[in-house]
């Protein structure tokens, strides 16, 4: 969600490396926030049937993510690694709410769309932070590609680097994203901002809302 535009706090707490579990949550008091299963990446991506090549690439992905904040400047996940955790809940969630429905049939493209749903921050953080050894980086002409796609193909306006760099890094950094994504999930991505999406007319899936739910719970409420 929003960030503060002047970032009074210090940037060095984001350069280091965190030493956290791989798999699971790294501040471990989340546990204590919620009442659902909570699960780490590795049980989703055996959930969704990835295969081995595409887990690998997911967790070199996920590796930035560990070092890196979901917000600053007092907002949601304001912390080393809070983008790894925010992601992880927001995915939990997303896994939850799709159980109890009816139809479940489309739990795997939940899944991934969570999973997905803001590595642009990757990009954004990591530049922004000047973090150390990273290994995720988008050209700013792969995010325009990405933006004159989304525009052309959704009939839209607008510009959102948030939502650009992440479509990128799919493209970029997950060799099988023809197979694994649909513009369905494409567009769930670029709107999971619910009334803050900044692309016009503002076009939500029932994919987009669900994830935004998701996302709610997690930044707003959790405050992770």
């Amino acid at each position: 969600m929003g960030e503060k535009k002047n970032l009074d706090s210090s940037l060095m707490n984001f350069i280091e490396p965190v030493q956290a579990s791989q798999d699971f949550f790294i501040n471990r008091e989340i546990i204590k926030l919620v009442k659902i299963e909570l699960k780490g990446f590795e049980s989703f991506f055996e959930l969704v049937g990835l295969d081995e090549n595409t887990k690998k690439e997911s967790r070199i992905i996920l590796s930035d993510a560990r070092r890196l904040p979901a917000a600053l400047g007092g907002f949601h996940g304001d912390y080393p690694g809070g983008l790894f955790d925010h992601t992880l809940l927001v995915v939990n969630y997303a896994n939850f709410i799709c159980s109890t429905l009816k139809d479940t049939s489309w739990l795997k493209k939940v899944i991934l769309t969570a999973i997905c749903h803001d590595f642009g921050k990757i990009q954004y953080y990591g530049f922004k932070l000047d973090l150390n050894d990273r290994k995720i980086k988008i050209h700013i002409n792969d995010a325009d590609a990405v933006r004159l796609e989304l525009t052309s193909k959704f009939k839209v306006s607008g510009k959102d680097r948030h939502v650009e760099n992440g479509i990128a890094i799919i493209k970029k950094y997950l060799s099988k994203h023809t197979q694994l994504f649909d513009d369905d999930m494409y567009q769930a991505i670029a709107f999971h901002h619910g009334s803050w999406s900044k692309y016009h007319p503002q076009k939500f899936n029932k994919l987009a809302s669900l994830i935004h739910v998701a996302d709610m719970i997690a930044s707003q409420i959790l405050k992770i």
